[in-house]
């Protein structure tokens, strides 16, 4: 009798970056998380960028060719599993998604604060990633970062 393959879950996060090299995040208890991607992403344009919808926006936003890959334990009904996270990236040219208001979780996080390790963030190399996308020197496609 063969057993079936272990299956994981897989949950995609985006990091929307804007031209003064800030993140929109979300206050997440003592620190910050990432805005989650709604259903799959859609087509793909000539520049390889996805098309995907970001939770509590009407409208679908490109995402990057570069794509952030951690495991990290996560809930499940049946206890802890594995979980592969995806980290999207939409530039934004212009403005940020959500202006900041008092009352909501968005908040805009300089990308050198999430780089000098000063915020609680998952994953934690959540900073150099975005330092690289922007600078240049990580390649279009997977790449996987530290928890």
């Amino acid at each position: 009798m063969a057993l079936p393959a272990p299956r994981f879950r897989t949950r995609a996060l985006v990091a929307v970056v804007d031209d003064d090299e800030t993140v929109q995040l979300l206050r997440s208890g003592s620190g910050f998380e990432l805005p989650s991607v709604i259903g799959s992403p859609g087509d793909v344009d000539g520049r390889g960028r996805q098309s995907i919808r970001i939770a509590g926006h009407d409208r679908r936003y490109l995402a990057e060719p570069v794509v952030g890959r951690v495991w990290a334990e996560a809930h499940a009904d049946l206890g802890m599993v594995r979980q592969e996270y995806r980290i999207l990236i939409v530039r934004r040219h212009g403005g940020t998604l959500d202006p900041e208001d008092p009352g909501s979780r968005t908040v805009s996080v300089p990308i050198r604060v999430l780089e000098d390790g000063d915020v609680e963030i998952f994953p934690r190399d959540l900073g150099l990633f975005l330092r690289g996308f922007l600078e240049g020197w990580i390649p279009d496609g997977l790449i996987t970062l530290g928890i």
